[in-house]
């Protein structure tokens, strides 16, 4: 019994690991979810990968880094790391409809925030007025951008690079219905700040730009290239993103079988996972013809008990267990 509870506990830790390893993550914005809310699309198209705010200083001038969906306002030691990354000459796009990054955009010493109100548009918009469809301009190419319960920006300085029309209203108590007391016309939604040291942030005022359900609406993909150098890598910046439990051990996972085969600790371990798997094996094999000998054992006991249905089968086995070694119970 014992045999197979550690047999049946190995197995199950096996199928468990193979499942981290070959199931995407589900979380909002993350590089393989392929859901609606991923960035498996987007991660595809522009090449991203993660990175972190411990790794910044390291990504070099022809970089680009993504702070995307974040769930949280960053810390001040992240909002030192991403400005030093900037002004080292770091490009950073932000993208955020609540207005958790303001606290990161005053530090840059830009004078803008997002204003963290749903952006309405009666008239432009794909399904419902809260997905509006705004005007986009980068040098002399015009370009259709759909969001997705975006907000909009306050600023002065910044390039505007797309807004609203001018029937668009902000939402100020998500009734649906403009009402005389809330803001209306043209909104700005994605802004361009040039020489911010020595680089460069893009503001949107949406998250969802890139996520699967949206990136192939309208412009929006071709929209976010023209905004990104040929030779720039890009990243998304892992930190501000929200993290579930099956992604942070999935993650753990992938470290560790990265650590193991990238270094020389990988040869004892293959010799291990080999022993142990032949020693696993050879129990496995005890165990399953032991089952079907005592199965051949009795086979002849229910056979005779069929055909004389008065006679005592624990008898009977317990005949066929003394005889085991000296003949066979026949009928």
């Amino acid at each position: 019994m014992k045999k197979y509870i550690v047999t049946g506990l190995i197995l199950a830790l096996f199928v468990w690991l193979s499942v981290m390893a070959l199931v995407p993550s589900v979380d909002p914005y993350s590089l393989d979810n392929t859901l609606w809310n991923g960035l498996s699309t987007a991660s595809r198209e522009l090449k991203l990968s993660y990175t972190t705010v411990s790794n910044l200083n390291s990504l070099g001038n022809n970089s680009v880094v993504f702070v995307v969906g974040p769930s949280r306002q960053p810390s001040d030691y992240e909002i030192e790391a991403l400005r030093n990354y900037v002004y080292s000459g770091g490009y950073l796009v932000l993208m955020d409809e609540y207005g958790y990054i303001n606290s990161l955009i005053n530090s840059l010493g830009l004078n803008a925030s997002i204003t963290g109100e749903l952006l309405r548009d009666p008239l432009y918009y794909w399904r419902s007025s809260a997905l509006p469809i705004v005007n986009a301009f980068v040098g002399n190419m015009s370009f259709k951008v759909y969001l997705n319960y975006a907000s909009t920006i306050n600023h002065t300085g910044g390039i505007t690079l797309a807004s609203s029309s001018y029937f668009s209203y902000l939402d100020l108590n998500n009734s649906g219905i403009h009402e005389p007391n809330e803001p209306s016309g043209k909104m700005d939604v994605v802004v361009l700040y040039n020489n911010v040291g020595r680089g460069k942030v893009l503001i949107f005022s949406d998250s969802d730009v890139l996520i699967n359900s949206m990136i192939n609406q309208g412009d929006n993909l071709i929209f976010v290239k023209s905004l990104i150098p040929n030779d720039c890598r890009a990243y998304v910046l892992r930190d501000l993103i929200s993290t579930g439990t099956y992604t942070i051990f999935k993650t753990s996972f992938l470290l560790f079988y990265a650590f193991l085969f990238n270094s020389s600790v990988k040869y004892p371990f293959v010799a291990l996972l080999l022993i142990t798997s032949y020693f696993l094996g050879k129990a496995t094999y005890k165990e399953l013809t032991s089952m079907f000998k005592v199965k051949h054992k009795y086979e002849n006991v229910d056979k005779i008990v069929k055909r004389h249905p008065g006679w005592d089968k624990s008898t009977l086995k317990k005949i066929a267990d003394e005889v085991e070694t000296n003949g066979e119970l026949n009928e």
